[in-house]
């Protein structure tokens, strides 16, 4: 393959790996605004806060993140033809 498809792949990576933390956090506030809109219906009157998840917590994020880096890296490595 050429070094720009090792580039172009490796950032595709990267940025779905961004999205898959992005969605698991508005995932969080989704749930915990749920959760809330629940107590204030039935009158509980405490509301808890938004347990967030880590970036280590879901395997495919860093792993796509890895993934992309050595995508990069080799496609920076590699000589030009």
């Amino acid at each position: 393959m050429e070094r720009r498809t090792f580039i172009f792949l490796g950032a595709i990576f990267m940025i779905v790996s961004g999205m898959f933390y992005t969605a698991e956090r508005v995932a969080a506030i989704l749930a915990g605004g749920l959760a809330d809109g629940g107590s204030a219906i039935h009158g509980g009157g405490t509301f808890g806060t938004v347990d967030y998840p880590g970036f280590f917590d879901n395997l495919f994020v860093y792993l796509f993140f890895i993934i992309g880096l050595l995508l990069v890296a080799t496609g920076y490595i590699q000589k030009k033809s």
